[in-house]
């Protein structure tokens, strides 16, 4: 009996002193506890980050290596820890430790617990994450200082678009007056000339209403509400009767829901793609279809046409501000519709894409979360969130 005794003790030796052995040579502080939370084991990591001749620590509180601030927060969850049922588990809240020099820092804290024989003997190991940190601040700052410059570009594009309305306006209208009481007095050279100034001013003025278009998106002030997407691009056809007419476009609308968005902004979305569709066809008959189907999340909506194409190489170039893949002779625009929803359609959480083959049509696929902050849907209702 008494030799049965003593070879449990032996191994009960060899197991604390495998344990150790492991601990040791361990990379990152490795610090062991007693039920009573004082310090047993404290390895050659742990004396390096801490300061500490491991003669000095062992049998010392735990809390010794903590600020005062942060004492009762981990003592509190190592009691919760130890009165668990868990064997393990992982602190990543903000707590700091403190060096015997009294520098302090960050860290993230994982616990376990082992028994051997009666003993519960709790470990804690520690990561320094000051580097993550300063990384994460560091990625913050970053972040804020470039949603900073870009509103100041924004807000420099509004104000300079602005500007230019009134004196562009005063160049357009007195070229055209040029053209009316002076065209019969010039060859046709020089009407030429003059033709080509009033078109060049005409499309300076639109690129300029658009870019101040393009500027407004995003802007404070913006409310959501509940927009019923299904009248609203059946009010969009209407508005475009004239131009599906001349194409002869056959036009499928599917059933679409009522969704939580800004009305003004959604429909520019389904105006220029829709207008995209209905200038950018071949030889036959434009056949367009708009329709959506409802995820989880967000609602996909789609419009699919037979027109030109895109060379899949250019997929994402065409979302550009003012990239065009086609001259404007051939086909009229500012080349930044497309820019435009991908914006709208950024702001609001969602992707927009476009699968396509040259030639043989494209369509244009975007994600709108069914939830905006502050706001969702009940049924077709749009109600504030309370927090």
């Amino acid at each position: 009996m008494a030799a049965s005794l003593e070879q449990r003790e032996q191994a009960l030796e060899r197991s604390r002193k495998r344990l150790a052995d492991i601990l040791a040579i361990a990379h990152e502080p490795i610090i062991s506890l007693d039920d009573q939370f004082r310090i047993r084991f404290f390895n050659p990591a742990a004396q390096k980050t801490f300061c500490y001749n491991v003669e000095h620590i062992i049998g010392e509180s735990l809390l010794k290596l903590f600020p005062e601030t942060h004492q009762q927060i981990i003592l509190r969850n190592i009691k919760d820890f130890a009165f668990s049922q868990e064997i393990s588990l992982t602190l990543e809240s903000d707590i700091l430790c403190i060096k015997q020099t009294g520098e302090e820092f960050p860290v993230e804290i994982s616990l376990s617990k082992l028994k051997i024989g009666q003993e519960i003997l709790y470990t804690l190991i520690l990561r320094d994450i000051t580097e993550r940190k300063r990384a994460a601040e560091a990625r913050a700052r970053w972040n804020a200082e470039l949603e900073r410059s870009n509103a100041e570009l924004e807000h420099f594009a509004y104000n300079v678009s602005h500007d230019l309305q009134e004196p562009l306006r005063m160049l357009a209208s007195y070229t055209r007056l040029i053209q009316n009481e002076y065209g019969e007095q010039l060859d046709d050279r020089g009407n030429e000339f003059l033709k080509y100034a009033v078109d060049g001013a005409t499309r300076l003025q639109k690129m300029i209403r658009d870019l101040l278009t393009y500027a407004r998106v995003g802007r404070p002030g913006i409310q959501f509400v509940a927009v019923n997407c299904q009248q609203l691009v059946d009010q969009i056809k209407q508005d475009l009767l004239g131009l599906i007419k001349a194409s002869g476009a056959e036009l499928s609308i599917g059933q679409l829901p009522t969704i939580t968005g800004n009305e003004t902004e959604l429909r520019q979305i389904f105006q220029n793609l829709l207008v995209n569709a209905l200038k950018f066809h071949g030889d036959s008959q434009p056949i367009i279809e708009i329709a959506c189907h409802e995820e989880t999340d967000y609602w996909e909506f789609y419009v699919k046409d037979n027109g030109i194409g895109i060379d899949p190489r250019f997929k994402e170039r065409i979302f550009g501000l003012f990239q065009r893949l086609n001259s404007q002779e051939s086909f009229e625009g500012t080349g930044i519709g497309l820019a435009l929803c991908r914006k709208i359609i950024d702001n609001l959480g969602g992707k927009i894409w476009v699968e396509s083959t040259l030639g043989q049509g494209a369509t244009f696929y975007f994600r709108i979360p069914k939830n905006q902050e502050g706001y969702e849907m009940v049924g077709d209702r749009i109600e504030a969130i309370s927090y």
